[in-house]
């Protein structure tokens, strides 16, 4: 049983990547004839795929179809991200330090395993992370908590000895429900936007 671990979410707390994305998005959405715009955009950080197409599709897609586009936008991603690839200026540092003193870590996020397993691997995380975990391996994706509850079992945390790092609505809302300690990362919302959701 561990005595203190670090969890954190992928997007905008690993990976300074939420540019990225928008602009993945933004593509991606244009081919299905949906011209997004980076306000609108926004809006949707946090969400999983099929709540951003549902979002931009109302009724339109199937949950096979939302599943397809998904992984598109997601390949079109990785392949924007590949040549400046890097992970959050501190973070391993902060992991590195975490092993030094014997605290579990691991990586829970809203998004598909595949840029799950292509964050892990393109960032030369698997000696300083634990576990990982992806929504689509539980029951329900943020803002429900199991996706962090989920990761707390599998590397035997406890929520009074947790930390979760979050940067989105959706994150912090499910952060808050784990009873973990939850620190805000101000890439997505201000820190007076995250004033009430973040310890």
């Amino acid at each position: 049983m561990s005595q203190f671990a670090l969890l954190f979410d992928i997007d905008g707390v690993v990976l300074d990547n939420n540019d990225i994305h928008e602009e993945a998005w933004l593509e991606y959405a244009a081919t299905l004839g949906k011209l997004l715009t980076a306000e609108e955009f926004y809006h949707f950080i946090g969400g999983t795929n099929e709540d951003i197409l549902e979002k931009l599709f109302p009724g339109k897609m199937t949950l096979e179809e939302k599943l397809w586009h998904g992984e598109q936008k997601e390949a079109l991603y990785r392949a924007m991200f590949n040549p400046t690839f890097e992970v959050a200026r501190g973070l391993r540092n902060l992991l590195k330090s975490a092993k030094e003193v014997g605290a579990a870590t691991a990586l829970a996020s809203n998004g598909p395993v595949s840029n799950v397993e292509y964050s892990m691997t393109q960032g030369d995380l698997f000696p300083l992370i634990d576990m990982a975990v992806s929504a689509y391996q539980v029951g329900k994706p943020k803002p429900a908590p199991d996706v962090y509850l989920k990761a707390m079992e599998l590397i035997g945390a406890k929520p009074e000895t947790s930390v979760i790092f979050e940067d989105s609505k959706t994150g912090l809302v499910a952060a808050q429900a784990t009873g973990c300690i939850v620190v805000g990362i101000t890439t997505t919302l201000s820190k007076a936007e995250m004033q009430g959701k973040a310890d």
